[in-house]
């Protein structure tokens, strides 16, 4: 029964090997061993082009003249102008705000589990493609039609300091991401979903789902680009970069903790219990010498699951990338900024406060952009 068991969830693994050999979910490690587990198809990317971001848009189209407004407090604003970059957040840090970021969509955990009958490796994967997800790198934007979005002022540049709106353009971002990033980059609006409506959408509803030689994919990615509709009015916007990090380092430091051999690829499996097969190569389609497989016990699957969510920020903090667990700054032409706009709180105010606003908005060469809010100047 135990043989039976294990050939199961290997012919599981292999049926999807030899059906899809692009199939697979490749990530580089350090030693340059790309590490593949069975996914749901091909990865294809949302390519971001000079105007009309977009050709098959993640969420929503962004155009590049669309004019995007970043609401933000005092310290934030300083810092901007300060490293002359935007911060751009690790993607697991918007759960502070709402448990739905940075999670798998519930159309997507159910195709996973539809698709994967075993647990410990529907756990696996899911756990994989969140670290994926959340590892990401993020900056929010609010679409801008001139008008002030009082909701938006009150979220995010709140008292003693306030803060100030900055209004670019969609092009300037992208040139800025573009530059400034290795990964691969997705701006999109933010498509708003209520409680009734998550559960029931289905993995053909989301817009970058599509079938590819009788395969289907879709990127994790898209995750990043759906809120509750609670928040709605913020008319959100999203740059996301992907995050040059890898899980399968973790893989490897849980290997050498558990003493798990790198075999051959022909190796004899055991016959003691099940294990699932994790083949390390060169590259997806051709063989090399340095080729390797590693076979993992249920209970070992799950202790790396639990491994690569509990030990994700530590990672984060100790790779040799530029971002740490919190995020990093990317590169900002301030010529870019088109209008400053000070908190209407802070303009009514005056005095030394709005001073010392004005005097270092001037320093970075942004004096002729800076206006005060009216929002709350005059009655109707």
């Amino acid at each position: 029964m135990v043989l039976t068991t294990a050939l199961i969830l290997l012919v599981v693994l292999y049926s999807a090997i030899d059906a899809c050999r692009g199939g697979f979910f490749p990530c580089y490690p350090p030693d340059g061993h790309a590490v593949h587990i069975r996914r749901l198809g091909v990865l294809e990317h949302m390519a971001l082009i000079p105007t009309g971001f977009g050709v098959k848009p993640l969420v929503g189209a962004v155009d590049s003249n669309d004019r995007l407004a970043r609401y933000l407090p005092m310290g934030r604003f300083r810092q901007l102008l300060e490293q002359k970059g935007l911060w751009f957040t690790r993607v697991y840090r918007w759960k502070d705000n709402d448990a739905c970021e940075a999670s798998l969509l519930p159309a997507y955990r159910q195709y996973l589990r539809s698709s994967i009958k075993a647990e410990a490796e529907f756990l696996h994967l899911k756990t994989l493609m969140e670290f994926q997800l959340r590892a990401n790198l993020g900056c929010c934007f609010s679409l801008f039609d001139g008008a002030e979005n009082d909701l938006m002022w009150r979220s995010y540049t709140g008292e003693p300091d306030y803060g100030v709106i900055i209004i670019t353009r969609a092009s300037a971002i992208h040139d800025a991401v573009t530059r400034g990033s290795s990964g691969r980059q997705f701006l999109a609006r933010v498509k708003y979903l209520s409680d009734r409506q998550a559960p029931r959408l289905r993995v053909a509803d989301c817009a970058h789902f599509r079938v590819k030689s009788g395969q289907k994919t879709w990127d994790v990615s898209e995750c990043a680009f759906f809120k509750r509709d609670a928040f709605s009015a913020e008319r959100e916007a999203r740059c996301v970069v992907s995050a040059g990090e890898s899980w399968t380092v973790l893989l490897h430091e849980f290997m050498r903790e558990e003493r798990i051999p790198e075999l051959l690829p022909g190796a004899r499996v055991p016959t003691d219990q099940p294990y699932l097969r994790i083949d390390m190569r060169d590259s997806m389609l051709l063989v090399s010498p340095r080729d390797r497989v590693a076979l993992v016990t249920i209970p070992q699957m799950r202790k790396l699951t639990t491994k690569i969510e509990d030990e994700c920020e530590r990672y984060l903090d100790d790779s040799t990338f530029p971002a740490t667990s919190r995020g990093m700054y990317v590169s900002f032409d301030l010529r870019h900024v088109e209008e400053v706009i000070l908190h209407p709180r802070l303009a009514a105010m005056g005095g030394s406060a709005r001073e010392s606003v004005t005097r270092f908005v001037e320093e970075a060469g942004l004096g002729g952009r800076l206006r005060v809010s009216q929002l709350y100047a005059s009655g109707w």
